[in-house]
C-alpha cells in the first residue's frame, strides 16, 4: 500500500467518524426535545394573588380555581389558567372542566386513552401559563392571548 491510499483511507475514516458523531449528535438532541416536560413558551409578567406579596401557587391555591367561570388545572407540575380556552376547546370545555383546580397531567397527556395532543395544544399551553408548582411567583396569562390566537384544527379533540 502506497502512503496517499493510506492517507485517504484514515482521511474517509476521521470523516466517517465525524459524520457519525454529528448525527448522533442530532439524534439525541430531536429525542431529548421530544421527551422533554411541557414547558410554556410564552410567560407574562409576574403577579401576585395577595395584596401585592407573592404567594406560593401550591395546591390548595390551584383548587381554588375549581369551575369553569375560574378553571386552573395542572399538567407536569406547571398550572395553566384554561377558564378562557374552555369555550374554545376543540374538543368541547366539557371534556376539561371536570380537572378545573386539579391535576390534569394524565387526561391530558393521553386524551382521556385517545392518544395524544397536538403541537398546537402544547403551543397554547404558553399562552396559558400561571406558573410552576409550589413555585415562588405566579404569572398572570394575558387574559385576552387564547381569545386573540387562532386554533388550527380540532381533528385531534384535545382535552
Amino acid at each position: 500500500m502506497g502512503a496517499n491510499f493510506k492517507r485517504e483511507i484514515i482521511f474517509g475514516l476521521i470523516s466517517t467518524a465525524i459524520f457519525t458523531v454529528l448525527i448522533v449528535a442530532h439524534v439525541l438532541q430531536y429525542v431529548e426535545r421530544s421527551n422533554a416536560p411541557l414547558t410554556p413558551v410564552k410567560t407574562s409578567s409576574i403577579s401576585s394573588t395577595t395584596s401585592g406579596t407573592v404567594t406560593t401557587l401550591s395546591n390548595n391555591i390551584v383548587a381554588k380555581h375549581n369551575n369553569p367561570s375560574d378553571c386552573w388545572i395542572i399538567i407536569e407540575n406547571k398550572v395553566y389558567d384554561v377558564t378562557n380556552f374552555l369555550a374554545r376547546h376543540p374538543g368541547g370545555g366539557g371534556l376539561v372542566t371536570p380537572y378545573c383546580g386539579q391535576d390534569a397531567t394524565q387526561p391530558f397527556l393521553t386524551q382521556g386513552g385517545r392518544g395524544s395532543h397536538s403541537q398546537e395544544a402544547l403551543r397554547l399551553l404558553g399562552l396559558i401559563y400561571v406558573g410552576d408548582l409550589n413555585g415562588t411567583t405566579i404569572q398572570q396569562p394575558d387574559k385576552n392571548a387564547i381569545q386573540n390566537t387562532s386554533i388550527r384544527g380540532g381533528e385531534d379533540n384535545d382535552d
